[in-house]
């Protein structure tokens, strides 16, 4: 997110289709909410590039077939019955680990307040 300038909400909705590797670079073009009033064009950097290949080349490693409607981020899943069933990661997911990451990494400081931990 923070290397292509992505919000939260946009991980949703990216599908493999809408990466573009530019290899002379070593990064990805990047079509975010494509089709919608909001699309835009943005690029990450070439270390989230390879951490991107890294996790492709993860789910096909585990027998996934990665076709250009799939989900680029998708929920944890059994790797047996439903690994070609992608279902892409909610932005609720995608906020409460983000949530979570500033608390664990205090750069926000944990209250016992669990309501400040729940994903607006």
């Amino acid at each position: 997110m923070s290397s292509a300038g992505l919000r939260r909400g946009a991980l949703s909705y990216l599908l493999i289709r809408d990466l573009q590797k530019i290899d002379k670079y070593q990064l990805y073009k990047i079509n975010v909410y494509k089709k919608e009033q909001e699309q835009y064009i943005t690029f990450c950097t070439p270390e989230c590039a390879r951490y991107i290949d890294q996790y492709l080349d993860w789910r096909k490693r585990i027998g996934e077939q990665l076709k250009p409607n799939s989900p680029l981020f998708r929920t944890e899943f059994d790797t047996i019955t439903q690994v070609n069933r992608p279902k892409a990661v909610s932005t609720h997911a995608v906020a409460y680990m983000i949530h979570k990451l500033l608390d664990r990494t205090r750069v926000r400081v944990p209250t016992n307040d669990h309501t400040h931990n729940e994903p607006s």
